[in-house]
C-alpha cells in the first residue's frame, strides 16, 4: 500500500510529536525516588541528623536511614506521630500513646489524655511544646517536669485543635490552630487570621510563613503577603512547609511543590517526575540540599533538587497573580471556582467530660535492645491511603432523625466528639493504637452494625461511610470484652478525599459506649 505525500507528511508530524512527548516524559523522571524498605509505611515526621542521617517517624515505629540504597534500621516499634530535636541534637518523639520520648531511651507521660491526639511537637527554649486536639501542652527539659497546659478556657489561645508549632527569631511561639494563628511570647497572646484553619508554619530567617486556609502567607515587619496556590492545588490541604539552602519554599500537599521565591514560580513534583504519592505529609532537607518527603501511603521519597533544563510551562490561571506554574500537566480542573473563606473539611469540637485525676508521669525504656533489626519490604503493612480493601457502608434508609440517641441496648452512650465534614463520603480505619490487650468491639453506624465482634490489634480494618447531610451521622463503639485495662480503647482514623488524616480515640466499657457524630456543614 502506498501513502500519499500528504499522508506521509502527517505521519512524519505524528512521529515527531510522539518523539518529543516521550523525550519530555523521560526528562521528567528520575527526580523523585521511593525508598525500597519503607515503601508502604505511613510516615508522619522526618528529621535530618548530622546533615545526612534521616530519622523517620512512622505508624510502625522509628527508623534510621543512613544510605538510600540500604534497608532502614528500626530503632523502636512504637508508633510515632511527630518529632523534633533539642540543642544537644537529641531526638524527641510524640507517640500514639500520647507520651513523649527521647532518643536516650526515656519516656514521659505529661498528662495528655488518651482521648487526645498529638498533632505536632516542637522544642523551643529548652521546652517541649506539644500540640493536641485539646490544646497546647509543655514539658521542661531543664526541670524534666510538666509545664502549663494552655486551652481556650485558661488562655487567649485562639483554638484548641493545634495543627502546627514554630518559633520566630525572637523566640516567640507560633501556634497554628483550626480557628486561626496564635503567637505567644511567654506572657502575652496575639491572634492572626481568626476563623481560618492554619495547617503548617515554617521560619526562614526573620520571615515567618504559614499555610492559611488553602493559601500561603508570609509575615515580615508587621505585614502579611499572600501567595496563591496553583489552581489544581487550591483545594488541597497544605500539611508541611520547609526551606532548602537556596531559599526555595517546599510545600507538602496533594503532591510536592517547590516555590522559587525570587522567580515567583511553582514547580510541581508528581507522577511525571517520579513522585507517585497523592498525599505528602512531611518534609526535611539534607546537607546536599536534597528533599526527603514522608507520605501517607507510599512511604519515603527523596527528591533530587534540580529543575529540568527545558521544563513545561503552563499559562498561569487567572486567579494566580504573581506565580507561574512549572511542570504542571495540562488537565481539567475538578472544581468550577475557588471558594474563599471555606471551612476546613474536618474540624473536631471539644469533648465534654468529667474532670479526672492528673495521671502520674512515667519513665521507662521504650527502645529495642537490638537496633540492628531492619525493616524489609515483605514486612511492610499497607498504609492508610494505599492498597487495601475497604467496605462501603450505606446509611440506613430508615435513619433515626434523632441521631443523638442516648442508649444502645441497656448501655449509656457518652457525648463523645462531633466532627464537622463537608464531604459526602469518608474513609475510616479502626485498630488498637495503644497496647494490644485483647479488646473485642463492634461498630454501629446510624443504627446499623458495620463491624461485629472485632478483635482489636495493630492491623487496621477499613470502611467507607456515606454521610447523610440531614442528620448527625453517628458511629458508636460497643465493647464485648474489656481487655486487661478494664475498658476498650480503639483508635479511629478519619480521612476525606482532600484532607489530612484525623485521629480520634474512643473508650468504651460494659456500661458505657463512646461515639463520634459526623455533622455535614455547607
Amino acid at each position: 500500500m502506498f501513502l500519499s505525500t500528504k499522508s506521509k507528511k502527517m505521519k512524519s508530524i505524528y512521529t515527531c510529536f510522539f518523539i518529543i512527548l516521550n523525550t519530555w516524559a523521560i526528562a521528567q523522571t528520575n527526580l523523585a525516588y521511593q525508598h525500597k524498605s519503607l515503601r508502604n509505611t505511613p510516615i508522619n515526621a522526618l528529621s535530618i541528623q548530622n546533615g545526612v542521617q534521616v530519622i523517620a517517624g512512622t505508624e510502625q515505629g522509628l527508623f534510621k536511614v543512613t544510605d538510600f540504597d540500604t534497608d532502614a534500621v528500626e530503632l523502636t516499634n512504637q508508633a510515632v506521630t511527630k518529632m523534633d530535636y533539642d540543642a544537644n541534637n537529641q531526638v524527641w518523639l510524640g507517640l500514639y500513646s500520647n507520651q513523649i520520648a527521647s532518643i536516650r531511651k526515656e519516656l514521659y507521660d505529661i498528662g495528655i489524655s488518651k482521648t487526645n491526639i498529638i498533632k505536632d511537637l516542637k522544642i523551643i527554649n529548652n521546652t517541649v511544646w506539644v500540640g493536641t486536639n485539646n490544646g497546647l501542652f509543655s514539658f521542661s527539659l531543664k526541670r524534666m517536669k510538666e509545664m502549663p497546659h494552655f486551652t481556650t478556657k485558661n488562655s487567649k489561645l485562639i483554638g484548641n485543635q493545634i495543627n502546627s508549632i514554630e518559633s520566630d527569631a525572637k523566640g516567640q511561639i507560633w501556634i497554628g490552630t483550626n480557628r486561626g494563628l496564635s503567637v505567644f511570647n511567654g506572657k502575652k497572646w496575639e491572634t492572626f487570621h481568626e476563623g481560618t484553619q492554619v495547617t503548617a508554619i515554617s521560619r526562614n530567617g526573620n520571615k515567618m510563613w504559614a499555610a492559611v486556609g488553602k493559601t500561603i502567607q508570609s509575615y515580615s515587619e508587621n505585614n502579611w503577603t499572600s501567595i496563591a496556590m496553583p489552581i489544581n492545588y487550591a483545594f488541597h490541604t497544605i500539611r508541611d512547609l520547609a526551606f532548602d539552602y537556596n531559599g526555595n519554599l517546599w510545600v507538602a500537599s496533594q503532591h510536592v511543590l517547590k516555590y522559587e521565591i525570587t522567580k515567583k514560580t511553582f514547580f510541581v513534583y508528581d507522577n511525571n517526575t517520579g513522585f507517585s504519592s497523592s498525599m505528602a505529609l512531611c518534609l526535611a532537607i539534607d546537607k546536599d540540599n536534597q528533599v526527603w518527603v514522608g507520605t501517607a501511603g507510599k512511604g519515603l521519597f527523596r527528591i533530587k533538587n534540580d529543575t529540568p533544563e527545558q521544563p513545561l510551562v503552563n499559562k498561569p490561571e487567572a486567579n494566580i497573580e504573581t506565580a507561574a506554574i512549572i511542570n504542571q500537566p495540562i488537565s481539567k480542573s475538578n472544581h468550577e471556582a475557588v471558594i474563599t473563606n471555606k471551612k476546613s473539611a474536618i474540624a473536631i469540637t471539644k469533648k465534654s467530660k468529667k474532670k479526672k485525676n492528673k495521671p502520674k508521669r512515667k519513665r521507662f525504656s521504650m527502645f529495642n535492645n537490638n537496633t540492628n533489626n531492619t525493616k524489609t519490604e515483605g514486612d511492610q503493612k499497607t498504609g492508610f491511603a494505599k492498597n487495601r480493601q475497604t467496605n462501603t457502608i450505606k446509611s440506613n434508609k430508615n435513619e433515626n432523625e434523632k441521631a443523638n440517641i442516648n442508649f444502645l441496648g441497656s448501655r449509656l452512650i457518652k457525648d463523645g466528639v462531633t466532627v464537622e465534614v463537608d464531604e459526602m463520603q469518608l474513609e475510616i480505619a479502626i485498630w488498637d493504637g495503644q497496647n494490644v490487650d485483647g479488646d473485642s468491639v463492634s461498630l454501629y453506624y446510624n443504627g446499623v452494625c458495620i463491624l461485629k465482634n472485632f478483635n482489636l490489634t495493630k492491623e487496621r480494618q477499613y470502611f467507607k461511610l456515606d454521610i447523610n447531610p440531614r442528620i448527625d451521622n453517628t458511629l458508636i463503639l460497643y465493647t464485648h470484652s474489656n481487655g486487661d485495662l478494664g475498658y476498650s480503647t480503639a483508635t479511629i482514623a478519619i480521612e476525606g478525599k482532600d484532607t489530612s488524616t484525623k485521629w480520634i480515640v474512643l473508650n468504651s466499657d460494659v456500661k458505657k459506649c463512646d461515639r463520634i457524630a459526623f455533622k455535614f456543614v455547607y
